[in-house]
């Protein structure tokens, strides 16, 4: 009978049982490195954006370099686009008071 009790106490201890462990060792998970989906697991931040080679960045240095020469033309391209708008607007207001004008002389004649 008691080996029948020692049997069956000694089916139910966990194989990996240490009797030195105490219960927060082995409740206590593991810590493992925070991970999300830019940077991944555990990595050091670098200056390159994940994911961008270095060519691509050179590219991308070279092109906000030429967008820096071209910034004055741009501005100036911008400025005279924009006169243009303002001179079609108000050649739109004279025709539209013109229109005006003879709509409101042929209901008073």
């Amino acid at each position: 009978m008691i080996l029948i009790l020692y049997s069956c106490y000694a089916a139910s201890i966990p194989n990996n049982y240490d009797p030195r462990f105490t219960d927060d060792t082995i409740i206590a998970p593991k810590k493992r490195p925070f991970c999300n989906a830019f940077t991944g697991c555990g990595r050091k931040r670098s200056q390159l954006p994940p994911g961008m080679p270095v060519q691509e960045m050179m590219r991308q240095r070279q092109f906000e370099e030429d967008m820096g020469y071209d910034t004055d033309n741009a501005i100036e391209e911008l400025s005279r686009q924009i006169l243009s708008e303002a001179k079609l607007w108000e050649a739109i207001q004279e025709a539209s008071a013109q229109i005006a004008r003879r709509k409101q002389k042929e209901a008073l004649m």
